[in-house]
């Protein structure tokens, strides 16, 4: 008797037990995933939960600088951009390479990342990490590494607590 209480509970406190139906795998995934906005063209801003972005330029491969030479057989994609946080009562927010994807032309995703650390990041540089107080605007360059024959169709703008992606379609190939 002891022992099927015991394996009662252990089911009960494992879930087991549980009635209502648990949510899918990819139930969790598509909830977690942002909208994505209406398409824009480079230069276009994107508007929504108090705050703006531009993509004002695609530089691919990035020619701003001669020091920061990709490694061999990949390019850096530098997107010159710039990020408001528009409305007052809307608390600090994040700036991050991180919130910028670009999309291959086969669909491959190509994330930005906090791992490039150069001393000397060719400028302006997007501000990696630094606080965008409200009513202020971040600005400056982001650069992704990709292989160097990509060609991409679209980048993609996550901002830090937005429920919409912004995304600015067109044909991204190397100059």
């Amino acid at each position: 008797m002891k022992l099927t209480a015991a394996l009662t509970l252990i089911l009960v406190l494992a879930g087991c037990g549980n009635s209502s139906p648990s949510k899918s795998q990819g139930d969790v995934e598509s909830a977690a995933k942002p909208t994505p906005a209406p398409a824009l063209k480079v230069g276009q801003t994107y508007e929504a939960d108090g705050l703006s972005s531009t993509l004002i330029e695609v530089d691919y491969p990035f020619t701003g600088d001669e020091k920061h030479v990709a490694p061999e057989n990949t390019a850096f994609v530098g997107l010159d951009t710039k990020t408001c946080n528009d409305i007052k009562a809307k608390p600090t927010v994040s700036a991050s390479n991180a919130d910028w994807m670009l999309i291959g032309a086969t669909g491959v995703e190509y994330a930005g990342t906090k791992d490039v650390m150069w001393t000397d990041w060719p400028m302006p540089k997007y501000p990696e990490g630094a606080p965008l107080e409200p009513g202020t605007c971040s600005y400056g360059w982001v650069l992704l590494q990709v292989p160097g024959n990509e060609q991409f169709s679209a980048v993609h703008f996550k901002a830090p607590g937005a429920k919409t992606t912004a995304i600015w379609k067109g044909t991204f190939a190397r100059s």
